[in-house]
């Protein structure tokens, strides 16, 4: 933190000095379902152009956390896998595919309601814009934390094409490219591509096989038709297909030889077995010991489209979105347990199936801008979890969810420098489970178990906007956010109780904030500071029942969070620019009783966790970026470095001191050359260049912990070309 203090006081002094300093590109967004400069939006957004996660070497959500304060991604299951995600501490720690997340996704202003499609690649983007804060009255259902959203490039009037090879570590191969331009005076048509491959970085000390090695294919084409003056569709169709090696957990006990539970320096030494006598002792992060007679991989196939119609005349605006979403994930976990011919492992299977339909109306004036809107949306997710290979257990389900809304938002300009905003949402839910276990294993027998919930709920939104001076933006905005309950269906199931429904959480945010550029268009400030009082939130606890790993979902009961965002863009020279972004969250459960066990009557045993942390949420985050700019061989030169640091932050909701992951702080290095009005460039780059080693996730698992590891040092080459 005292670095980037320091930095910020040694550059920003020249800004206001430097006639040849650069004024900053204008960055548009749609975080009020309208274009707008992203200085004029009244709500904490950060804004990633597709440029810019080019030259960072973006290519998923879990590399885009890292650039973006008090935003957190998680992967219980490894890479790859179900991730969670984390905005201002408010996130669900799940690896299980039934559950919606309260950070939403979006892709072209299309909902992904299953969690693993989280895990989109980012290829040909116009920008990805992440909105921090409950987003349900423009946006909708499950954005109790906010949102990211990412923004394709669109079909072009003009023939353009670009294609960037790289090469790098682990034999990666990635090619990603798009051709777009008029197929005659009325019609555009994009292409884009995407083909990436490595092999793993992880390896079985027992087999010398590779884990986390990937293979992912993706296609995307759209089809831009003006059909008159007044009237465009857009039709996209896109698909991808990802495969290879499961990530290989790095697993260690927590019992002695004789079953005494372990100190936590003995458990951190790796000298403790889990409940299979199973134990680790390398302690190498990416050399695992995997059973020999397991099998391990993850397959993810994704398949959707879209028709977006727009009408616009005088200030009108009418557009419906009409899409489908198919998703098939088949992951088969490896297993730890000591050589033998019945190893444990875990297979999860998910098929999901979504609809969803968007139609709004909107019309701007001087004054006054409205929107009226109807959404409906329904998804049906059939899974199953399976022991490996297989024995009597396993849960089978299908889940189906139906929910539509009416909304509306309007700005009114009141007095010249002043605007009030406000908004609000019906909405209403329907979710039904079909749920059949076999817990034969645990000699527990079997069960079926049917229920449904109905939820109805009302989100709203007030902002007060202030205009102090044409650069100069204050908001204040009070907001209710609302994620609607649901079932903890998709995970390992043993008890009954696991199968009850969760109710809904609600969250009041209270925020206030600045938007300001500076120096003449040579920098940018934007910061804004927060309040949540979260109610009934969903949290999964974790508990060791009669011997049993026992996960649920759960209301968990309240929690206050507050804290603080801010980011400093700046070209203080023609051939520098600097940008460094903070953040801090401080958050406190309270009425937190959490199910540990059940007395000889079989009634349960609470634990009082009041007072704990939220999970995914670390007191300090920063992010910065430092690029030299200089003229070379008729082309321009360019060094950058940059660098993301995370305090600690706790992966179980108990705050459990082993399920903790470390702080840690991230540098990266990027020179490149190109050529004469950017037609082509070559640059070498290396990722995590001092080969930093944490743990981004950890979970308990019969007697022992299952933990996840960052990817070491990477360094590689790419080549682009543009036309």
């Amino acid at each position: 933190m005292k670095t980037l203090r320091y930095l910020c006081l040694l550059v920003v002094p020249f800004i206001s000095n430097q006639a040849n300093a650069q004024v900053l590109e204008e960055v548009v967004v749609t975080a009020q379902k309208r274009e707008q400069s992203i200085q004029d939006v009244s709500t904490s957004v950060t804004a990633l152009t597709g440029n810019q996660l080019q030259e960072l070497g973006l290519t998923n959500a879990d590399e885009l956390s890292r650039h973006i304060p008090n935003f957190t991604f998680g992967s219980p299951a490894g890479e790859g896998a179900t991730p969670v995600l984390s905005i201002r501490g408010v996130g669900i720690s799940t690896p299980y595919d039934s559950s919606e997340s309260p950070v939403a996704l979006y892709v072209d202003e299309v909902y992904y309601g299953t969690t693993i499609g989280q895990t989109t690649s980012l290829y040909d983007m116009g920008r990805v814009e992440v909105l921090r804060g409950p987003q349900g009255t423009l946006f909708g259902r499950n954005t109790t934390a906010g949102l990211v959203h990412y923004v394709t490039r669109k079909p072009t009037e003009e023939l353009e094409a670009h294609g960037t090879f790289t090469y790098g570590s682990w034999d990666r191969i990635n090619f990603e490219g798009a051709l777009s331009g008029p197929l005659g005076d009325s019609l555009r048509a994009r292409i884009s591509v995407l083909h990436n491959e490595h092999d793993g970085y992880q390896r079985d000390r027992i087999s010398g096989d590779r884990g986390a090695d990937r293979k992912t294919t993706a296609l995307r084409g759209q089809l831009a038709l003006d059909v008159n003056e007044d009237i465009e569709v857009l039709l996209k169709m896109h698909g991808s297909d990802t495969s290879g090696g499961a990530y290989l957990y790095k697993t260690r006990g927590y019992s002695t030889a004789n079953g005494e539970r372990c100190t936590l320096d003995q458990i951190d030494a790796l000298q403790c077995f889990d409940e299979f006598g199973n134990r680790d002792p390398v302690d190498d992060p990416h050399v695992v010991q995997v059973n020999p007679f397991t099998d391990y991989n993850l397959d993810v196939e994704m398949l959707g489209g879209s028709a977006k119609i727009t009408w616009q005349r005088e200030g009108w605006e009418l557009v419906s979105i009409t899409a489908v979403e198919w998703l098939e994930k088949k992951h088969n976990e490896p297993s730890y347990a000591a050589p033998g011919p019945v190893p444990l492992s875990a297979q999860f299977n998910i098929e999901s199936d979504q609809v969803s339909q968007e139609a709004r109306l909107s019309h701007a004036a001087e004054d006054l801008t409205w929107m009226l809107g109807f959404y409906y949306y329904t998804d049906e997710k059939d899974g199953s979890f399976t022991l490996l290979p297989p024995i009597p257990f396993g849960n089978l389900y299908v889940q189906e969810v139906e929910s539509w809304a009416v909304f509306g938002h309007a700005e009114w300009r009141f007095m010249p420098a002043w605007s009030l905003e406000a908004g609000v949402r019906y909405t209403s839910e329907e979710t039904e489970l079909a749920s059949n276990v076999d817990t034969g294993f645990l000699g527990l027998g079997a069960f079926t178990h049917p229920d449904k919930v109905d939820d109805d709920n009302v989100p709203w939104h007030v902002g007060l906007n202030w205009e102090a001076t044409e650069d100069v933006l204050l908001f204040l905005n009070i907001a209710r956010g609302y994620k609607s309950g649901g079932f903890n269906s998709s995970g390992f199931i043993n008890f009954t109780a696991q199968l009850v429904p969760y109710d809904a959480e609600r969250l009041t945010m209270y925020e206030g904030g600045i938007k300001a550029t500076l120096f003449g268009g040579k920098a940018r400030l934007n910061a804004s500071g927060f309040y949540y009082d979260y109610k009934d939130f969903q949290a999964l606890t974790q508990a060791n029942i009669d011997g049993l790993p026992t996960d649920r979902l759960e209301n968990a009961g309240n929690a206050e969070v507050y804290g603080f965002e801010a980011e400093l863009i700046m070209r203080p020279l023609e051939f520098f620019e600097a940008q460094f972004g903070v953040g801090y969250l401080d958050s406190e459960t309270e009425d937190f009783f959490s199910a540990e066990g059940f007395d000889p009557m079989g009634n349960p045993i609470f634990t009082d966790l009041s007072g704990t942390e939220l999970v995914y949420s670390p007191e300090w985050s920063a992010n910065g970026l430092m690029r030299l700019f200089y003229p070379l061989f008729g082309g321009e030169a360019t060094v950058q470095v940059d660098f993301s640091y995370s305090d600690e932050m706790f992966f179980d909701t108990d705050n459990d001191p082993v399920d903790v992951g470390a702080d840690f702080t991230l540098w990266n290095l990027r020179a490149s050359w190109s050529g004469p009005e950017d037609r082509y460039e070559i640059a070498f780059f290396a990722h995590n260049f001092t080969d930093e080693e944490y743990v981004t996730e950890g979970f308990d698992f019969f007697g022992g912990q299952s933990r996840m590891f960052n990817k070491p040092r990477s360094i590689g080459v790419s080549v682009s070309a543009r036309y």
